[in-house]
């Protein structure tokens, strides 16, 4: 009796792993390692670089994650359809893709959302953007990968005919840059990655308002699967995936052109101070009796130039000599033009000379117009000033006086400080950039609210939590409180504020951040849902 209870009760063990874990009998070993295949040309996610090794933040993802679980393992990037029927034929053990949308035939799929894929349009700057939304996919010839998501929903929807299938997105986006023809719709941030890698700046990126796609762990061994799954909901909570999302979605962001407000300002600006020195300057030098005045009112504006960190030099055409000028408008200081150069780097200075010889030949612009005036950006060292830092400069040439026959002899030049208004930029494009690739990237939800607590604008991941239609809740001016069932009297009380929510039996969490100007003034509410 008790030999037939041991043999029962080590039968019901056996029968309970079995059905536990029906997968579990694969083991990893250095001599039969786990073989991950991923895609060689999804930037930055994954892709081989200029070395032949794998790279990108699916690759940093999984050798992390392996580490975890301590699995030897080796990376293989190949096509992605050739990565799916390896997995499907069992020469490779784990990959990455859309298992709910077009890759359930090929393996099981974890349940945790490595990317969300959002699409984007690539189009000239010179022509007009015409898609916008995935029902303008009807009407417009698009380039897209083959077999990619785009690709397979315009088949699904009988618009095939409208795609130009590609092997190789760069070929199409370089090709693109030289002939500024046509039009590519792909995932946001691979096409991101290429305009700034190939630094395509006569193309634009915009979004397309269309399905996106869930990259998840797929494999046969569900096991695997479920190990993974909860090794990456650790990593999540730990907040130890930050520096990978740092270092491929958020590093090396190219500037994605000037802040046209402070350049405005400092141009506007600029141009009135040497607008009115020229007019009083041409107007007092007609009646030589009146010298006194001259000198008086130039002193003045002079003055008026330097507080507003505005430095002024003259160039004597026939001399070929800079003259540095002080707060009374006389020189206090003169340089030969090897002398002046030193200030500043040789690229620099050439753009200078080239400027002023353009003035000086009277060289004609695109209207015919003999060139008068020219601006530039250049860097510099403030010698005068006691400076010895390399500072950033909007320099302007004008022509101060001409001889009998109309030919510059003498042109002023000045240049304004804008080196802490370049750095306010910088800051500025990049917390820009932060808040538009948190938007469009969809790893979490964002919301945002004005200074009042209504509802302005959200991401579509902010939308499929709440359960709403964004443009249909913002045209209702839904209030703060409405949403997140709380109780601000007033917005202030919002900065900081965490809290969970609740909708058709989801739960997420979320977090409160106020936004302000640099006179403190409230200006709106962020709200980050995960």
């Amino acid at each position: 009796m008790l030999r037939q209870s041991i043999i029962f009760l080590f039968l019901a063990i056996y029968t309970q792993c079995l059905f536990a874990y029906p997968d579990s009998a694969r083991v990893y070993t250095e001599q039969r390692p786990l073989v991950f295949e991923d895609s060689w040309n999804l930037w930055p996610y994954s892709y081989i670089n200029a070395n032949g090794e794998p790279e990108g933040y699916c690759v940093d993802l999984v050798k992390l994650i392996m580490h975890e679980l301590n699995i030897p393992y080796i990376i293989k990037l190949r096509q992605h359809q050739d990565v799916l029927y390896d997995l499907k034929e069992g020469r490779a053990d784990l990959v990455l893709g859309l298992s709910d949308v077009y890759g359930i035939q090929f393996g099981l799929s974890g349940h945790s959302c490595v990317a969300l894929l959002t699409q984007s349009v690539v189009t000239p700057k010179k022509n007009p953007i015409v898609i916008r939304k995935f029902r303008d996919l009807k009407n417009h010839q698009i380039i897209t990968k083959d077999s990619g998501m785009c690709h397979q929903l315009m088949v699904d929807y009988g618009w095939g005919d409208n795609v130009v299938r590609s092997n190789d997105i760069t070929e199409d986006i370089l090709k693109m840059g030289k002939t500024e023809e046509g039009q590519i719709v792909w995932n946001t941030l691979c096409l991101q990655w290429l305009i700034e890698h190939y630094k395509l700046d006569n193309l634009m990126l915009s979004p397309v308002n269309m399905p996106y796609g869930e990259r998840k762990f797929m494999s046969n061994d569900q096991h695997l699967l479920d190990l993974i799954d909860r090794t990456y909901s650790n990593l999540c909570a730990s907040d130890r995936l930050r520096p990978l999302e740092e270092k491929w979605f958020y590093h090396n962001q190219d500037d994605c052109g000037p802040n046209m407000w402070y350049w405005l300002l400092a141009i506007v600006s600029t141009l009135l101070i040497i607008v009115t020195i020229i007019y009083f300057v041409h107007e007092l030098r007609q009646n030589r009796s009146s010298s006194d005045s001259y000198h008086r009112i130039t002193s003045q504006l002079f003055k008026l130039a330097v507080r507003n960190k505005v430095r002024f030099w003259a160039y004597n055409v026939q001399e070929q000599r800079f003259n540095w000028l002080d707060d009374n408008g006389h020189t206090f200081s003169s340089y030969s033009a090897d002398q002046f150069a030193k200030r500043y780097t040789e690229e620099d200075f050439r753009l200078l000379k080239e400027a002023l010889d353009r003035i000086i030949n009277q060289q004609k612009d695109s209207k015919g117009h003999s060139v008068k005036e020219e601006t530039l950006e250049l860097r510099a060292v403030d010698a005068e000033c006691g400076d010895k830092e390399s500072h950033g400069f909007v320099v302007h040439l004008s022509v101060l006086s001409s001889d009998s026959e109309g030919k510059p002899t003498v042109i002023i030049g000045t240049k304004k400080d804008v080196t802490k208004e370049r750095h306010l930029k910088s800051v500025n494009t990049e917390h820009a950039l932060r808040y538009l690739s948190m938007f469009y990237n969809n790893d979490s939800g964002v919301a945002f609210f004005d200074k009042t607590g209504l509802l302005v604008n959200g991401n579509l991941k902010v939308s499929e939590l709440l359960q709403c239609n964004m443009d249909q809740a913002v045209m209702k001016h839904i209030h703060i409180n409405e949403i997140f069932s709380t109780s601000f009297n007033k917005m202030e009380e919002c900065d900081g504020k965490e809290g969970q929510q609740t909708v058709n039996g989801t739960t997420f969490r979320y977090k409160m951040k106020t936004v302000r100007n640099d006179e403190q003034q409230l200006i709106g509410i962020f709200v980050f849902c995960i």
